[in-house]
């Protein structure tokens, strides 16, 4: 009797053990199962604010474009790869010489590329290929090839702007648009450096 005594004594134990180590295991998997749920939402937060910054920077900084005319050079060339900056124009002011990307006068979902000449409120003359600000002539350095007709006057309206190709005698600019000016509103940056084929900055200003 004491035999079988000891026994129920230790069957009696042994089931008393069992479902406490069956707790610890079923809690050790549920932080386990938590831990994973964490780290994997951690993984989902930063790939998508990863998202946000690159749309934002896209959005609000920087964006590339492609050159596909000749109408800028030398300046800019057929193949040139620019990376343009929205910043000027969020914080900034629009400035003579600056070459800008804005969307097409005549037809916004085209992107052009050109060189501001007259500000808003200014009278721009083009007489013999010379530009004339006001009546005071414009050095201009940047010219590649020169367009000897006579254009204007043009009288910049407010928050507008007056641009121009460098290439003069092969440009499709405001001297020959149906929609004159460019808007504010349809100006996306100015060119800040050709990454392709090399980087380079680009200076805007004569």
């Amino acid at each position: 009797m004491e035999d079988l005594n000891y026994r129920s004594t230790d069957v009696t134990a042994e089931a008393k053990e069992e479902p406490a180590a069956a707790d610890k295991g079923k809690k050790k998997e549920k932080w386990t199962r938590k831990k994973i749920i964490r780290e994997v939402l951690s993984y989902v937060f930063y790939i998508a604010l990863a998202v946000c910054i690159a749309l934002l920077w896209r959005t609000f900084v920087l964006m590339k474009v492609e050159v596909v005319s000749g109408s800028m050079q030398n300046t800019l060339k057929i193949d040139d790869r620019l990376m343009v900056s929205k910043l000027p124009f969020i914080f900034g002011k629009i400035e003579r010489g600056d070459i800008v990307v804005f969307h097409f006068p005549d037809d916004e979902s085209q992107i052009f590329v050109k060189r501001v000449i007259g500000l808003p409120g200014e009278t721009v003359d083009i007489v013999g290929g010379r530009i004339f600000i006001d009546g005071t002539p414009l050095a201009e350095s940047y010219v590649s090839t020169i367009d000897t007709a006579d254009y204007g006057p043009y009288l910049v309206p407010s928050g507008c702007y007056f641009v121009l190709g460098d290439n003069r005698a092969n440009s499709w600019d405001a001297r020959k648009w149906t929609n004159t000016y460019v808007m504010d509103s349809q100006i996306i940056g100015k060119a800040l450096f050709r990454y392709k084929p090399k980087l380079e900055k680009i200076y805007n200003n004569d």
